[in-house]
């Protein structure tokens, strides 16, 4: 168990404590990436997968269009959740602090909805965190799917539209 699951556990925070919301503060999306940076250095392929990480300003472009989204634990002090600083910069705590995770969806009003990306950090995956970002989101369908995460989606869609990423190596 790692020190950030542990830190949830300690503060009592299950996941019917968090609140899967839009990302709507400049820091807090900049808090975002500070994180998928630190998953990257510390991590390498296994914290950030290299398709991923080569298309990180996809991260901004969601953010501008309103399209990404976190998990924020309301009612934590900010004195509780150093797992909600950023890892470079411990000053910097966001207005609505989010968890080190990310989904990027976009909803198509003619369509169902379609996650583009979800990312969790690797010192809290495992814990239902992806899972309860796509249920709240009501995600039908995933694109650019890698053949790493194949599996992980076939768990979550049993009768799904599934779009393999052409564009994962």
């Amino acid at each position: 168990m790692t020190a950030a699951v542990e830190l949830l556990r300690d503060l009592n925070v299950t996941l019917d404590d968090l609140v899967v919301d839009s990302v709507e503060d400049e820091t807090s999306m900049l808090v975002l990436l500070d994180w998928f940076r630190h998953a990257r250095e510390s991590s390498g392929e296994q914290g950030v997968p290299d398709r991923m990480w080569r298309n990180r300003a996809s991260l901004f472009d969601a953010y501008k269009c309103d399209s990404l989204y976190g998990i924020a634990m309301p009612g934590v002090e900010s004195w509780q959740r150093p797992i909600l600083q950023s890892p470079y910069d411990s000053a910097s705590l966001q207005q609505q602090p989010n968890l080190p995770a990310f989904c990027i969806v976009y909803d198509d009003p003619s369509g169902p909805t379609t996650c583009a990306e979800v990312w969790v950090h690797p010192s809290i995956r495992r814990q239902g965190l992806a899972r309860l970002m796509l249920r709240e989101l009501n995600v039908r369908v995933a694109c650019y799917i890698s053949p790493e995460s194949s599996e992980f989606w076939r768990s979550v869609f049993d009768q799904c539209s599934m779009y393999l990423n052409r564009h994962a190596n």
